[in-house]
């Protein structure tokens, strides 16, 4: 922060804080988001307060892309799919339930995991990430952990 970077990566910047530090920092992450700083961050098991804070979401199950736009558009997307959302239900749990390994059911839940990324891999946006990626692949003689950064998710001032 002492430098002002451009880019600014937090992996789950929220963790171990109480509900309302954790807000406060997400607020903060938005203000600078909105003053033209890239920020990017994971955060595991949002409350629903702070999920509703991000406006892009990437889920990712399995080593692939389950999901990638904005937060209501996942939903829709589940719905379209048959997997709607409980009324009142944190939307970070409902995704994480369904895409979680269940004990017993491994293979299931696998198969349900691919079905529903071979969904998203034919979207409009899958291809945008796809032309993506490959344009930053021919760019460089390697893919950078940064060049795939712009695809994670990100405040809601950012976009």
């Amino acid at each position: 922060m002492l430098t002002s970077p451009a880019l600014l990566f937090c992996d789950e910047p929220t963790t171990g804080l109480d509900s309302y530090s954790a807000q406060k920092l997400v607020h903060m992450m938005n203000l600078m988001a909105g003053q033209g700083k890239t920020v990017l961050c994971t955060i595991h098991q949002p409350s629903s307060e702070i999920f509703d804070m991000f406006s892009q979401l990437m889920l990712v199950a399995d080593g692939r892309i389950v999901f990638f736009g904005d937060t209501k558009s996942a939903l829709h997307f589940f719905s379209r799919l048959g997997y709607d959302c409980p009324p009142a239900n944190n939307p970070a749990d409902f995704f994480i339930r369904l895409l979680a390994l269940t004990p017993g059911a491994e293979e299931d839940s696998r198969r349900l995991v691919r079905q529903i990324c071979n969904e998203f891999a034919v979207t409009e946006t899958a291809k945008d990430v796809d032309l993506y990626l490959h344009h930053t692949h021919l760019a460089s003689d390697e893919v950078s952990f940064l060049s795939l950064l712009p695809v994670s998710c990100a405040p809601k001032s950012l976009l």
